[in-house]
């Protein structure tokens, strides 16, 4: 397994504030360095009045992404109220942190993961360390669960248990199904289009093909909205994706013999819930397995309220999973 060579401990800041049920944290910035000499920039908040913690590492979604979202802020205060130390980070090429995510394969999001494990692991202050993966993070959390024994529990919020070529048709089926004159042919023309972008990520073979196709659909009303600009033929996606698109990271859960929950909401647009739930749990039987949907709630939990609905029920599985000293 890959080890981290080196950290540089330069803490930027110390700071101490209340949680929303007044835990006193203070938070401490470090600059970690990967094997592929990387520097993450990473944010660790910890519980004042707790010696020894489990730790909790929160994993990105799609796209760029770091410390600044607020919703890691809040997940960050959530856990941190139950005793839980939490480490956010900048996705590689985001905010302060060096190198770029699409110039690299799509295995080294899992690696990233796996070098904060590795390192932290040997902190004996931690208890227990976990993964919270939302979205595309849930997939890397489980991916890094099934290759690393440190790893204690793993919450993988809207995870897919299909590949992602599969899950981006999905998506695309679910965006043009909101507009209601568009006919059946015309969705599977959609849909072919898809195969016709796949084929020439993964073999590098039939672009011209792909962007006649593509430019059929201009004229359509949904046309800016679902599908905007076709991808450079010559550019960093098509190769980053390539390395992507055919990974089926449900297949992981058979070497996986820690706690998982599972959490989606009912109405995701991008996820197909309940194919995903039946196949992630006829991969593999197991009690250490939870699953569940949350009623009328969307790809980020929330379901009309000013916070996801699903906080309390998170909190509560941690703290029946793991011991809090």
């Amino acid at each position: 397994m890959i080890r981290i060579t080196s950290i540089l401990y330069f803490m930027l800041f110390v700071a101490i504030f209340s949680c929303t049920t007044k835990v006193k944290t203070i938070s401490k910035e470090f600059r970690l360095n990967t094997p592929d000499n990387i520097q993450l920039a990473i944010t660790i908040t910890k519980p004042t009045a707790l010696n020894n913690t489990p730790l909790i590492i929160l994993i990105h979604g799609s796209g760029n992404d770091s410390r600044a979202n607020e919703y890691y802020q809040l997940l960050t205060k959530e856990f941190c109220s139950i005793g839980f130390s939490v480490i956010t980070y900048d996705k590689r090429g985001c905010d302060s942190s060096t190198g770029n995510w699409l110039s690299v394969p799509f295995s080294y999001l899992k690696e990233d993961v796996l070098s904060i494990v590795n390192h932290f692991s040997q902190d004996s202050s931690f208890t227990h360390i976990g993964l919270w993966g939302g979205s595309e993070g849930s997939n890397l959390a489980v991916w890094a669960a099934a290759e690393n024994e440190e790893i204690d529990f793993v919450i993988a919020q809207s995870f897919t248990s299909m590949t992602f070529a599969e899950q981006n048709k999905y998506v695309k089926l679910n965006q043009v199904k909101n507009y209601s004159n568009v006919i059946q042919s015309k969705i599977d023309d959609l849909m072919r289009l898809q195969d016709l972008l796949y084929e020439f990520v993964r073999t590098g073979q039939g672009y011209s093909e792909y962007l006649k196709a593509f430019n059929s659909f201009r004229d359509d009303e949904w046309f800016a909205n679902i599908l905007d600009e076709p991808i450079s033929e010559n550019g960093l996606w098509a190769k980053w994706y390539k390395t992507k698109l055919d990974i089926y990271t449900a297949e992981f859960l058979k070497n996986i013999h820690i706690p998982v929950l599972f959490i989606w909401g009912q109405y995701d647009a991008l996820i197909e819930v309940n194919k995903s739930k039946e196949m992630a749990m006829s991969i593999k039987q197991d009690s250490n397995f939870q699953f569940k949907i949350f009623d009328n709630a969307d790809h980020s939990l929330y379901a009309g309220s000013r916070k996801p609905v699903h906080l309390k029920y998170m909190k509560d599985w941690l703290q029946k999973k793991v011991e809090i000293k």
